[in-house]
């Protein structure tokens, strides 16, 4: 009934959980209530058990489509960085992706959540340069600036990124008409960060 060997059953009625009485050495009758609870026990057990775990089988992730995915172009734009940087990142944290119309596209909710690891502490340094920048900004002179071209150059990047990244660091500028000249103090500083990043 139990489904257990008899060296169970007395163990079972040493430990109480079922009562027995001892007719003679070779007769043992077993209380036919306790038998019942403890089938009700374990089928209940059972019943939760089933309820809270899962197995592998049952446990679907949810299948990548390029609408929940970010193409390298969006990526590179949202990081900061250039495709080899970009690759290298996404696949030392094992970044998911899929291939659609031979173009690899990477999963968004595992990018994002990479993306706002990476931000909490360059915030508090973002946020130190650009006090620091602020600090700095006196009355700049052309002699002692570069031109957008001249930092093109040296970057490597277009005039596009080039602004943006200047501007969310606080870099000193100075306008004369249409041309605009930045800082070499502040640039300098920035490089040397940037090398030892």
């Amino acid at each position: 009934m139990l489904g257990v060997s008899p060296k169970m059953i007395r163990l079972l009625i040493r430990e109480g959980k079922l009562l027995a009485s001892n007719l003679s050495s070779r007769l043992t009758r077993i209380v036919k209530s306790s038998v019942v609870d403890m089938l009700e026990y374990t089928r209940v057990e059972a019943i939760k058990s089933e309820s809270t775990t899962k197995s592998p089988e049952q446990v679907q992730p949810v299948a990548l489509t390029r609408e929940r995915c970010y193409s390298v172009t969006e990526l590179t734009t949202m990081f900061g960085m250039d495709r080899q940087c970009l690759y290298t990142l996404l696949s030392r944290k094992q970044i998911p992706k899929i291939e659609y119309q031979k173009t690899v596209f990477y999963a968004k909710a595992e990018v994002d959540k990479l993306f706002r690891d990476r931000k909490k502490p360059r915030a508090a340094a973002l946020d130190a340069i650009r006090k620091a920048n602020q600090k700095d900004s006196g009355p700049l002179e052309i002699k002692y600036c570069y031109t957008i071209p001249e930092l093109e150059v040296i970057f490597g990047k277009d005039r596009a990124l080039l602004y943006s990244f200047f501007k969310r660091r606080a870099v000193p500028t100075l306008k004369v008409g249409t041309q605009v000249y930045l800082s070499k103090k502040a640039i300098r500083k920035l490089l040397n960060e940037l090398k030892v990043a």
